[in-house]
């Protein structure tokens, strides 16, 4: 709380006329991330062209989100704020995994993702590979880059899932997925 008040160049006692505590700032911040993301994600789904476009620009999204990550937030996050840390997971299981399961249908009714799948097990898979990608204790940060796992990541999703018209129209208009 120090480093912020300075950091504002006010005292710890006017911070404190706005927030009561530490973790009531990080939930504060949390919840502006994740209505900013929701905005965006909205924006995207509404300017894709189709589903794949849809994944790739959400991927894009997510990516630029990372470069500017510490891989040790989501630690702290879990450890020393965990009534937050749940908000994200709600957030994850309830709008990120509708979107996913409603990018799957597109997809499907796009004829560019399999008919044969269960949106719903792709879904809970997709958004634990993601959340696996935080554990820097399998990808640890040294070893890894983040950019790097989350677009295999996102290759291995795709290519489990789409069609030959859909492999089609990543080779056309999403080169660096394919």
């Amino acid at each position: 709380m120090d480093d912020i008040s300075s950091h504002l160049g006010i005292s710890k006692k006017t911070l404190y006329n706005y927030i009561s505590n530490k973790d009531e700032l990080v939930d504060k911040i949390v919840e502006q991330h994740l209505a900013q993301n929701k905005e965006e994600i909205n924006q995207i789904i509404e300017s894709s062209t189709d589903a794949i476009d849809e994944m790739v620009k959400m991927t894009d999204h997510i990516l630029l989100f990372l470069a500017n990550m510490s891989p040790f937030i989501i630690h702290d996050l879990k450890k020393y704020h965990p009534r937050t840390w749940k908000k994200i997971v709600a957030f994850q299981n309830l709008f990120v995994k509708k979107n996913l399961l409603n990018n799957l249908l597109r997809g499907q009714q796009e004829g560019l993702y399999r008919k044969n799948m269960n949106g719903e097990i792709i879904s809970k898979l997709y958004i634990y590979k993601s959340n696996a990608l935080t554990d820097t204790s399998l990808f640890p940060p040294d070893r890894f880059d983040r950019i790097d796992l989350f677009k295999e990541t996102i290759r291995y999703h795709l290519f489990g899932i789409i069609t030959d018209a859909g492999h089609q129209l990543i080779l056309k208009n999403h080169k660096s997925y394919s």
